[in-house]
């Protein structure tokens, strides 16, 4: 009986550690021809089976949100830490989604559909999330600010107010003035300037 004891402890014991300390998940005791200690064995299983289902069910949900998978959830009934961890990775998620989706409006509002001055509000948010929200609504704030301004002078112009300055350096006739832009704004600024300039002169 000694050598058979000795036999599902072993087992046993390698299943408890592949799992417990090892993460290598999914391990079983499997033991044959062995009286009286079935019930240990079938204990240890279904411990080692839930931890399995519940560090999978876990893990799966950050997995998912690495690819852009924001519509997975920690589902599984757990307790204790687990229960914890399973909240936390869950409030994550809502705060991907909060931020994504506040974010994306504002972007699609002054970017595509040329709805300007919205802003993305985000309660609660810290750390990047705030960077990203505090970025975006600069962002939209500069772009509303800068269309607004090209737009004033090109209208004043094309109504035939010449002197009309909104935002001048000083120059005689209408001036788009934007400041720190770049790129097409910074071409469409200097454009309306030069339209101004040329009707001036």
């Amino acid at each position: 009986m000694l050598c058979a004891d000795a036999y599902v402890q072993v087992r046993v014991t390698r299943v408890i550690l592949e799992v417990g300390s090892q993460g290598i998940l999914g391990g079983q005791v499997v033991v044959t021809d062995v009286e009286g200690e079935l019930q240990l064995t079938r204990d240890v299983n279904r411990i080692c089976s839930s931890l399995t289902d519940q560090v999978r069910s876990i893990a799966g949900v950050p997995t998912a949100v690495a690819r852009g998978d924001l519509t997975q959830k920690v589902d599984i009934q757990v307790e204790g830490e687990l229960a914890t961890l399973k909240t936390t990775v869950n409030s994550v998620v809502d705060q991907f989604i909060l931020v994504n989706v506040r974010v994306t409006r504002v972007a699609l509002e002054v970017g595509t559909q040329g709805i300007l001055g919205g802003q993305a509000r985000v309660e609660d948010v810290q750390g990047t999330w705030a960077d990203l929200t505090r970025n975006v609504n600069k962002m939209a704030s500069n772009l509303s600010h800068s269309v607004r301004s090209i737009s004033e002078v090109t209208k004043a112009v094309a109504m035939g107010d010449l002197g009309r300055l909104v935002g001048t350096e000083g120059i005689l006739g209408g001036q788009a003035y934007v400041a720190d832009v770049q790129g097409m704004w910074k071409v469409l600024a200097g454009n309306a300037i030069l339209m101004a300039t040329n009707l001036t002169d």
